[in-house]
């Protein structure tokens, strides 16, 4: 590949550039067969990405272009830190994945994701009921004074306030256990996303058929009603979006070190993986390493669960699902995901 960064890459159609030669957008499709990479000119480098400002204007840059897309067609998202270093590049790339690529889209068509956000509305309110609920956590606010004012150790402080946060941390995990076992059923795919403010009680993401939309709907608005808490929980339903919770691709480079990195994190015997023995070492060490589990191996898991996608999308374009790890060292190979819910349960 040139060394020279022309472009970032926001994402893939499923449409021609001729069929979209009529509408506007600040951006340029690189047509291959039926496929056309969308394409922004790059004002500055991978590094000059660090600074803030700059990747504010980029980030408004491709929501507004993907989801002005989306409205007239299908969407494969590209990780926003992506760059396409010419548009030869990526017209090889796209000839090298394209059954993967293709099939992807089509799983696509017609669905949108929709993210169901429950926030509580009174914060302090919910840790009251909690505690008045929960008779260890009564009888421990008790003891150390904290309900009449009575001297009160810091120690014990700190420990009536860690029973409290993962007496909330486990109410979070039923209100959205219950959330998924009302609106699952409804979606093709679903993912629990990372809690980012206090006041979220839950955030979840649904990938949906748009001839299931009105249903999905009215079983949110029924559920919000009816469970438990719900006159301090609020919820918000932020769609339709650009699937980039189910189906963002990447560019990743991979040097000679890192697939070992991989290879070594993921326990695989040697250089020649195949797809059933990178799903057994994956599931093997879901069962000892995922962060539910032991919380300090969370940034090793997501590691590991990188490399298993990584490799996982390699193993997609091949049709006999085993791969030399040696032949993609130092290159530039495209990581595609898969959005069944193969790992939901891991």
């Amino acid at each position: 590949m040139s060394n020279e960064i022309k472009y970032h890459l926001f994402g893939i159609v499923d449409s021609n550039s001729e069929q979209m030669g009529g509408i506007e957008f600040p951006v340029q499709l690189v047509q291959f067969n039926q496929l056309s990479a969308i394409l922004y000119p790059a004002s500055f480098t991978q590094e000059e990405m660090a600074d803030k400002n700059k990747l504010v204007c980029l980030l408004k840059t491709y929501q507004h272009t993907l989801e002005s897309l989306r409205t007239i067609k299908t969407v494969l998202p590209a990780q926003l830190s992506t760059l396409a270093f010419n548009q030869f590049d990526i017209v090889q790339m796209l000839n090298e994945y394209y059954n993967p690529l293709t099939f992807l889209l089509a799983k696509l068509v017609g669905k949108a994701e929709f993210e169901v956000q429950v926030s509580w509305t009174n914060i302090q309110q919910v840790l009251k009921q909690i505690a008045q609920s929960q008779e260890f956590i009564a009888s421990m606010q008790t003891r150390c004074g904290i309900q009449n004012g009575n001297g009160v150790h810091v120690e014990d402080q700190i420990y009536v306030g860690k029973l409290l946060a993962d007496a909330i941390e486990i109410k979070r995990k039923i209100i959205t256990q219950e959330v998924i076992a009302i609106l699952g059923p409804h979606a093709s795919n679903f993912k629990t996303l990372p809690i980012t403010d206090e006041s979220l009680a839950s955030h979840i993401s649904f990938l949906i058929d748009s001839n299931k939309e009105d249903f999905f709907f009215e079983q949110l608005e029924k559920f919000s009603k009816i469970c438990e808490f719900s006159e301090l929980l609020k919820f918000k339903l932020v769609g339709p979006l650009v699937p980039y919770n189910f189906a963002t691709i990447s560019i990743n480079y991979l040097t000679g070190s890192e697939i070992e990195d991989y290879r070594s994190l993921l326990n695989l015997p040697n250089d020649l993986v195949s797809e059933k023995d990178l799903k057994k070492q994956m599931r093997g060490l879901a069962l000892t390493c995922h962060p539910d589990k032991d919380k300090t191996q969370e940034e090793i898991f997501k590691k590991m669960m990188h490399g298993y996608k990584l490799f996982s999308s390699l193993l997609e374009k091949e049709p006999n699902k085993i791969i030399e790890l040696a032949q993609y060292k130092d290159r530039y190979v495209l990581t595609i995901p898969s959005i069944s819910q193969e790992l939901v349960s891991v």
